[in-house]
């Protein structure tokens, strides 16, 4: 309603009735108060401390639209490194996420703009023709990943946030799915209209995001590309105690965060590949694996690392044959957004693989199923049946014995089916990157991330996708030019593009209270503005936003011998994982 947006009123509302249904809210949000009130108690002087303009002073858009907090205090903190350097920041959240306005506060940064309010100040008469044809041409998929308005890519950002919502792909003949498109569209074309006012107001230098694919963020994110603006974003890593760091332009919009740059892959490719890289790169396949010393986004392997004849007992795999594991994506989550996919969607992806599997015996058929599955429908307060495997059941059926399934929750860590695994089928997953530094040929549905670089079997169709899963067999393993080509890519991600923080420690909480708002949660190592003036981390990540035209951020830059990158020794990184 308007007027309850006029009146600023929806958010309080909007919270009131969220605790009167969900009695759970109510403990959650006493629990983000305590957080609050601790953090201003123990860093209130560090935080408020101002950061004044040198000359006239960039504007900054940090893009944020969360409530969440891990997500409000890191955008705080490099928002303030970037304020040191000159920049004039303008906080762009919504009217439901009071806590951001709270912290923003508490990090000095008063200035901020409800989107949500912009949306509401365009009225729908300026978009109902558009609106109408694009529901005219909505007839499939592909169709509407292929939508654009004023240059911005509406039908991904509708699609992928349909599909969050729904926990499923989306049906295209439903009824429902036409309601939904009809109020998802009409949405997110006036977001379009509200970004473009916005930030043609504002005229920002540069831009910062987290998630930048979804509808309303994706207009901020588009726009902003279309208007010269620097466009920069962060996102968690494979390791707690870092974060990537990626800059985009109108040619790399739809590239993966956690991808190469051409120039990035251009000096590794003809970087001579040393004992010491290669120590570089095992020791983090061993910390992640191994060790599970990383517990980011609960994606740490749990299990056991059994040998590859107790796997196959377990799985009830045919010892004479030949494995291929299918490492599935979480189905509903982070879908439409990078790259070209030769199917509409990551479940007609599974569901089409797995078909395939059925009528190959020649090999045994792995379908593992993505991890983050353990978690993230826990933290989403979902439950039920997995959807990948009512997904399997409603349209393929019962499974031969020679395809078998393997839970997110199985007792069995991911590392060792890198003894097993001959075979690896993912659309971009970054399990084909580690896949390839083993020898093992990886089988890719998908462009956007590490495909066309050498060392993945990349299909330019599904015919041919299809074609050579049904001879997979016939498949050799990688030459050793394409396992180094595999390992120096690899080297790249897990090595050289993680910015590793000393400033401030993610902790977690355990996976039994998932979606708790603190469920993932940061604290300060720094004690006083000197110290956040001269911290190495915030003057790197500072530094490459202001000074650098690099897409990819990178600790080191890739040469022969030194490959550890100069910051923190992995002994010494900040490690926290907390209990309840």
């Amino acid at each position: 309603m308007p007027w309850l947006v006029r009146a600023r009123l929806r958010g309080p509302l909007a919270a009131t009735w969220r605790g009167l249904t969900h009695p759970r809210t109510i403990r959650d949000q006493w629990d983000v108060r305590r957080d609050y009130r601790a953090f201003r108690r123990q860093h209130r002087a560090l935080l408020a401390s101002g950061a004044p303009s040198v000359g006239r002073a960039k504007r900054l858009l940090v893009v944020s639209l969360s409530d969440w907090v891990l997500q409000v205090k890191t955008e705080s903190i490099l928002t303030k490194a970037l304020q040191a350097r000159g920049y004039e920041p303008l906080m762009v959240t919504h009217s439901e996420a009071t806590w951001a306005r709270r912290y923003y506060r508490l990090f000095g940064l008063n200035r901020w703009v409800l989107f949500d309010q912009k949306i509401e100040e365009i009225p729908i008469t300026l978009v109902t023709q558009d609106l109408e044809h694009f529901l005219n041409q909505a007839s499939s998929i592909q169709a509407i990943k292929k939508f654009q308005y004023r240059g911005v890519n509406i039908g991904r950002q509708v699609l992928a946030t349909m599909t969050r919502s729904l926990y499923a792909s989306c049906d295209v003949t439903s009824a429902d799915f036409r309601r939904r498109l009809r109020t998802a569209l009409r949405q997110s074309l006036r977001s379009v209209l509200a970004a473009e006012r916005l930030i043609d107001e504002y005229r920002p230098d540069a831009a910062l995001f987290l998630e930048k694919d979804y509808l309303g963020i994706g207009s901020l994110y588009d726009v902003s590309l279309n208007r010269g603006v620097d466009t920069v974003q962060w996102c968690l890593a494979h390791r707690d105690d870092s974060f990537m760091l990626k800059r985009f332009s109108s040619e790399t919009r739809n590239l993966h965060p956690k991808s190469l740059s051409a120039t990035t892959w251009e000096a590794l490719s003809q970087m001579p590949w040393t004992a010491e890289h290669e120590a570089a790169l095992e020791r983090e396949f061993t910390l992640r694996y191994r060790e599970g010393k990383w517990v980011s986004y609960y994606n740490r392997p749990a299990g056991s690392v059994k040998p590859p004849q107790e796997i196959r007992r377990q799985l009830g795999l045919d010892p004479s044959k030949k494995t291929a594991v299918v490492f599935s994506h979480v189905l509903w989550d982070s879908t439409f957004f990078w790259g070209e996919d030769l199917f509409d969607d990551y479940a007609e992806w599974l569901v089409e693989t797995v078909k395939v599997a059925c009528r190959n015996p020649a090999v045994n058929w792995v379908i593992k199923l993505h991890p983050a599955n353990a978690w993230k429908l826990i933290r989403e307060g979902v439950r039920g049946e997995l959807y990948d495997r009512r997904l399997l059941q409603e349209r393929v059926g019962a499974l031969p014995a020679h395809v078998q399934i393997l839970d997110p929750d199985a007792d069995l860590n991911t590392y060792a089916l890198f003894g097993l695994t001959d075979y690896c089928v993912t659309v971009r997953g970054t399990i084909g990157t580690e896949m390839a530094c083993h020898g093992i040929p990886v089988l890719t549905a998908g462009t956007g991330r590490y495909s066309g670089f050498g060392f993945t079997i990349d299909s330019s169709s599904r015919d041919a996708y299809v074609q050579r899963l049904a001879r997979i067999q016939d498949i050799p393993p990688l030459s050793a030019a394409q396992v180094i080509l595999a390992k120096k890519y690899a080297y790249g991600i897990f090595v050289l593009r993680p910015w590793k923080v000393s400033s401030f420690e993610n902790t977690y909480l355990p996976l039994r209270v998932g979606g708790h708002p603190l469920d993932h949660n940061l604290d300060m190592v720094l004690r006083s503005p000197e110290e956040f003036a001269t911290a190495p981390d915030l003057r790197a990540f500072a530094q490459w936003v202001c000074d650098a035209h690099d897409l990819d951020f990178l600790s080191a830059q890739p040469r022969a011998g030194a490959p550890t990158p100069a910051a923190l020794p992995l002994s010494e990184a900040p490690v926290v994982a907390r209990a309840a």
